[in-house]
């Protein structure tokens, strides 16, 4: 209890920062004349916000969407910094850049250490939760495991450096995100190298946010059975070192701690739902 949500946590490290974020474009700075296909890129924005949606932002989405990647961080400057709450969903340059899918994974985490952090996180989280195949009930075919599993590649690779990075606002951007991706349907090869980088967090890290969010994915990461994930044993002993002792060790981070109860409990639930061994003859 009294915990915050990733994001506001996110937030808050944001806020107080000790390094100057990359810049991007700021409030005080937002007028990118690039030109592209004859015009300036805030008249395409312009055109973006019309209400002629099949006469301007139509085809302002279009010339976007054609730039590609070029475009993310005007866009999600764009989002940031200017109102567009009167604009069709669809035509917000959120949408625009998730349009884009897997080509905007890179660009969007080289944002996570700029002015435009938490933007550059909510639309990383939209791209993995809404592209299809990402997550599903069912068992999937060999093919689309295939597919499933070079889409997680491509972001974890991303990530991955994310969790050495000085800016704590980073590292808990990039953990938050992973636990993300770790409730996808992939198969344990695809985290090489993420665990480790992440007990190294949840041992050394400064941040008691960032401890807990590497806590949490390494327990989601243990549960679905990958290599250097925290075990069911590896979280009784973190939550009761001393065996002669009730509840948990009072001495983990209220973040720790909670992440560590929320994975014996996952281990709990599942073992309840395993069926019965058979009785008699």
């Amino acid at each position: 209890g009294g915990i915050q949500s990733p994001l506001e946590q996110l937030a808050k490290l944001v806020r107080t920062r000790t390094q100057a974020p990359v810049q991007v474009y700021g409030k005080d700075s937002f007028k990118p004349d690039t030109v592209f296909r004859g015009k300036p890129l805030v008249e395409w924005l312009q055109s973006l916000r019309d209400a002629d949606i099949e006469g301007t932002a139509q085809p302002a989405k279009e010339v976007l969407l054609a730039m590609g990647p070029k475009a993310i961080p005007f866009l999600v400057a764009a989002q940031a910094v200017l109102d567009w709450t009167e604009v069709q969903l669809s035509f917000a340059p959120r949408s625009v850049v998730r349009d884009m899918g897997e080509t905007a994974i890179e660009p969007l985490v080289r944002l996570l250490g700029s002015e435009h952090t938490l933007y550059a996180r909510v639309i990383l989280g939209d791209i993995i939760s809404l592209h299809s195949g990402w997550i599903g009930r069912k068992a999937p075919t060999k093919e689309q495991q295939q597919r499933i599993d070079a889409r997680v590649v491509k972001v974890t690779r991303a990530l991955k450096p994310c969790l050495g990075s000085a800016d704590a606002a980073t590292r808990l951007a990039a953990l938050v995100l992973l636990h993300e991706v770790s409730l996808v349907n992939a198969s344990p090869e695809v985290w090489v190298g993420i665990p480790v980088g992440a007990r190294r967090l949840l041992d050394k890290a400064p941040r008691n946010e960032v401890r807990g969010a590497a806590c949490q994915l390494l327990v989601f990461l243990g549960f679905k059975g990958v290599k250097g994930g925290l075990t069911l044993e590896e979280l009784q002993k973190m939550a009761r070192p001393n065996k002669n002792t009730k509840g948990v060790d009072t001495t983990l981070a209220p973040e720790v701690g909670q992440a560590v109860l929320r994975g014996i409990l996952l281990h709990m639930q599942r073992d309840a739902q395993k069926p019965a061994p058979p009785t008699g003859k």
